[in-house]
């Protein structure tokens, strides 16, 4: 009886079943991963992190009160934009914003999560944050001071150095964490009215020399500001057409005293040889002096139509007002020739005019500071004394003596300063700055009534 045959495995085992087995085992990772379920070294595939929209409801930004609080509210919704519920939200706030009760909520069923935001005590812009997962939004606020606590002069003492002078004065009102407070307005008195007088806005006008005390109140908050009214007069340096030696020889030694000055240009003079030109000019106007208006091309006014005038007024002041240069309300007469019909010009488009020289004209002219007419300014020209002499300083000192004795005003005006005059210019301006203190530019004296506050 024969036995069944057996094959012999090879020594390198059964070939078709291994080629088999490798081709399943290449396979099988392909498969699984094709299958969404490689479970490789990593682990499992994360699960997709929810996508979350946050939206803050509400005015933006809040209007509210510095330590007060409001309710903010943000809605959450997913990627399909359906409110989530149950969603936490977190809150926070920058430095010196408060801040937030309770440090993070849960959204109700229709997205909207809430809580209560107490304002920092600083007012101006406040931030609050809501973050859901990795978004966040910022909450604004707009703090308004609280209600006024304090009110306080911005000064102990105001001197008004001049009859019929005006200055505003703005009280310090404050709330009761510091902030500042305007725009509210307080009930003024003054004890001497004959000495200053007060309107409702607080502007204040000197009109005899002594002394008063101006009165602030708002309910039961008040202080007091004391008033001395003490007339001086008033002294102006001017140079007239805009010559180049203003620049290069009269600005360094005014400079050296700090003393400020005018000067009047017409501008198609401006760049001229001889002339300052644009750069110079603003040199001039960054060193405070005010630059005023001399008509445009310097002709004699009695000699022009009723168009051509007015050309040469308007012209004028748009060309120093377009260059932003301060003084361009101020008017300086060519030739000091003018009528009823040019003043009445200039009036129209200046606050102020010089046109009258102490030296050409019999009665006195020199006016009291503050004129009654700021039309009717008196010059003198030191050049007629002449000042390149002991005996023409002199009298320029015994004039300048009399314009602070008196409380009156005197423009001292000159055209080139030639460098063979610049030694005797100097002396001169020393003579000038013994009344350094009544010395200041057009801007100062025919501008906006100046603000203490």
């Amino acid at each position: 009886m024969s036995r069944p045959r057996r094959d012999r495995p090879s020594p390198r085992g059964p070939r078709r079943p291994a080629v088999r087995s490798l081709a399943l085992a290449g396979l099988l990772p392909a498969l699984l991963h094709l299958a969404g379920c490689s479970d490789g070294p990593t682990g499992p595939d994360p699960k997709p992190q929810p996508v979350y929209s946050l939206d803050v409801l509400g005015e933006s930004p809040i209007s509210a009160t510095v330590a007060g609080t409001v309710t903010i509210e943000v809605r959450v919704r997913d990627g399909d934009g359906s409110p989530v519920a149950g969603a936490t939200v977190h809150w926070r706030t920058d430095d010196g914003s408060g801040t937030i009760a309770p440090a993070s909520s849960t959204t109700d069923a229709d997205g909207i999560a809430r809580a209560d935001w107490t304002l920092g005590t600083a007012a101006g812009e406040q931030r609050a944050f809501a973050r859901v997962e990795e978004t966040e939004k910022p909450i604004a606020a707009d703090a308004s001071p609280a209600a006024p606590a304090s009110l306080r002069m911005p000064a102990d003492t105001l001197t008004l150095l001049a009859l019929r002078e005006t200055v505003i004065v703005r009280p310090r009102i404050h709330d009761a964490y510091g902030n500042s407070i305007a725009g509210i307005d307080v009930e003024w008195s003054v004890t001497d009215a004959g000495v200053v007088a007060v309107d409702p806005d607080g502007r204040l006008t000197s009109g005899a020399r002594g002394e008063a005390r101006a009165i602030a109140r708002l309910g039961e908050l008040a202080d007091t500001l004391h008033i001395v009214v003490e007339p001086r007069g008033a002294i102006t340096i001017t140079f007239d057409d805009g010559w180049r030696t203003v620049y290069t020889n009269a600005l360094p030694i005014l400079r050296e005293h700090g003393l400020p000055a005018n000067v009047a240009v017409y501008p198609n003079a401006i760049g001229w040889d001889g002339f300052l030109d644009e750069d110079q000019l603003q040199a001039l106007h960054d060193a405070g002096w005010s630059i005023v208006s001399h008509s445009m091309s310097h002709p004699q006014l009695t000699l022009l139509s009723d168009d051509e005038l007015h050309d040469e007024l308007r012209e004028s002041r748009a060309w120093i007002e377009e260059r932003g240069f301060r003084g361009s309300n101020i008017f300086i007469v060519p030739y000091h020739d003018w009528g009823e019909r040019e003043r009445a010009a200039i009036e129209e488009y200046y606050d102020a005019a010089r046109g009258i020289s102490y030296n050409q004209f019999w009665p006195d002219t020199i006016v009291e500071w503050r004129p009654t007419d700021p039309y009717a300014l008196t010059a003198v020209e030191p050049e007629f004394l002449p000042y390149t002499t002991p005996e023409g300083r002199e009298t320029l000192r015994q004039l300048l003596a009399r314009v602070a004795e008196k409380g009156e005003y005197i423009d001292v005006f000159f055209h080139q300063i030639p460098d063979e005059d610049v030694d005797d210019f100097r002396k001169l301006v020393e003579i000038i700055a013994e009344h350094k203190a009544l010395v200041r530019p057009f801007h100062e004296l025919f501008g906006p009534p100046r603000v203490l506050e």
